[in-house]
């Protein structure tokens, strides 16, 4: 705090010294604002999805996948749903986000497939919500590899 010099009671004057300001708690708040600041920063965590990219083998092309291996997943309007595996044109069956929908479809597929690549396919009818929940359906259940990607125009005939 501040401190004044106090006058002796000789009767000799004593030079006046200016009064002084304690910065010791000032340098103590400021320090346990910084820890503060510190400590909750690096305490906080992204909780963001992570996308996997393509990766590449050793010699610098991209891995190949067999369409036994992949699960097409198309949003659609009206949260629908519809699946089918392999490439594009395949027979195609409609779901929805219920718990006997996805979720078993993924289950069940990740089960008898090893290495299961799914691919999300949201259209311009679906809702923003719908791919949301689809990522969240997909790592609940525990897959691995999935990917967001471009509808193919035999897609675009499926959902009309």
């Amino acid at each position: 705090m501040a401190s004044l010099e106090q006058i002796p009671a000789s009767g000799k004057r004593k030079k006046r010294s200016s009064p002084r300001i304690d910065m010791t708690p000032m340098v103590d708040l400021a320090f346990l604002l910084l820890t503060f600041f510190v400590m909750t920063t690096t305490l906080m965590k992204n909780h963001g999805l992570e996308i996997q990219q393509p990766m590449a083998d050793d010699s610098g092309r991209h891995r190949e996948i067999k369409a036994e291996q992949v699960l097409n997943i198309v949003l659609g309007l009206n949260d629908q749903v519809y699946w089918y595996m392999g490439a594009p044109g395949s027979k195609a069956e409609q779901s929805n986000f219920s718990s006997s929908g996805v979720r078993k479809l993924l289950l069940q597929k990740n089960q008898q497939i090893k290495d299961l690549y799914v691919f999300i396919k949201a259209s311009d009818k679906s809702r923003y919500q719908n791919m949301i929940d689809m990522f969240d359906e997909v790592k609940i259940t525990g897959v691995a590899n999935y990917a967001l990607v471009d509808l193919a125009p035999e897609d675009v005939e499926l959902i009309r």
